[in-house]
């Protein structure tokens, strides 16, 4: 969600709502709206910190829009409402760029174990392309059979060169177009994948990890 729609909502949450809460509150929501979806655990990894379920009580407990969601023996799930992430981010990227970039590897890293698509996301963000580019070599088919082939593409599509030209990644672009049924653009990818295997140096058989 864009913050363009409404350009006056990140400067209204600071000015009626976050400033209305404790200062640490208020620094804790606007960090951890880098996630848009957060366990106490995760808070805890994201931000170093070891109170990050308590804190999440609190922000839910404020009236923020923070839903919770618990399911059994599992650790609640607290998830932003999303133009209440897309603010936080907002404001985040405009008072501390430098620590919008370290928290986003640091999502990339916590994420990579849970989910790693949206990990891969996080790490282009942090300027990783090549942890984004080994999570999505790694995982790519768990995700494609999921339904996510639309965003596998669009985040292989997103590295930059030379990562965007590995054959490996050609390829995952290749199977996910066709799976979206692009069978022309998936074509076009899968020529591209052939041409940059280097035939002498191996079988000629493109090596993509699957786990």
């Amino acid at each position: 969600v864009s913050t363009s729609q409404i350009p006056r909502l990140p400067e209204y949450l600071v000015e009626s709502v976050l400033a209305e809460l404790p200062p640490e509150v208020a620094d804790f929501v606007v960090q951890a709206c880098v996630c848009d979806w957060l366990t106490g655990t995760l808070a805890d990894e994201l931000l170093e910190r070891t109170d990050g379920a308590a804190l999440l009580e609190r922000v839910v407990g404020s009236g923020l829009p923070l839903e919770r969601r618990e399911s059994p023996g599992a650790e609640p799930v607290y998830r932003w409402h999303p133009l209440m992430a897309a603010s936080g981010r907002a404001l985040l990227q405009r008072r501390d760029p430098n620590r919008m970039r370290e928290l986003e590897g640091r999502a990339a890293r916590a994420l990579a174990s849970r989910d790693p698509v949206e990990a891969a996301a996080h790490a282009l963000k942090g300027r990783d392309p090549e942890l984004a580019s080994a999570l999505v070599r790694s995982r790519w088919l768990a995700a494609v059979l999921r339904g996510d082939s639309a965003l596998v593409e669009e985040l292989c599509g997103q590295l930059p060169g030379p990562y965007a030209d590995d054959p490996g990644i050609l390829a995952i672009r290749a199977a996910c177009l066709r799976n979206s049924g692009d069978a022309d653009r998936a074509a076009e990818f899968d020529r591209r994948a052939r041409a940059g295997v280097d035939l002498d140096a191996g079988t000629g058989r493109l090596d993509l990890t699957i786990s």
